[in-house]
């Protein structure tokens, strides 16, 4: 499928098997959200399929190893990414910030982006 296509599917795609928590059916409609979905698939699959890949394969690391700060954001509506997941992470990860947005979906990032941009370039 070209990206082109890919880009004008997203939001259709997004709601049949991706975004089902409401929050993110609401963010969905917003032309923000449909413009970085373009990007993000403007040149295929390929980066969608390496971040499903992160989530299941090993990184090869211990994570307690890990010696600079990660902050970690999740939203407690996310029916892709589990927040227990992120709990983990958090349990392993040393330095580690977890961020839990309790009405957000999988794209609650999209409420947040000043601030996660505020705290990462301090």
């Amino acid at each position: 499928m070209n990206s082109k296509l890919l880009s004008l599917l997203f939001p259709i795609i997004a709601k049949l098997v991706g975004f089902q928590a409401k929050e993110d059916k609401k963010i969905l409609k917003d032309k923000k959200t449909f413009e970085a979905a373009s990007e993000a698939f403007r040149q295929g699959m390929k980066g969608a399929e390496l971040d499903l890949k992160l989530y299941t394969d090993d990184w090869g690391f211990d994570l307690k190893k890990i010696k600079v700060p990660v902050y970690l954001w999740y939203g407690a509506k996310d029916k892709n990414v589990s927040l227990n997941m992120g709990k983990y992470y958090h349990s392993r990860i040393p330095n580690s910030q977890l961020f839990i947005d309790p009405n957000g979906g999988h794209l609650a990032r999209y409420d947040y982006e000043e601030r996660i941009l505020d705290i990462l370039v301090k």
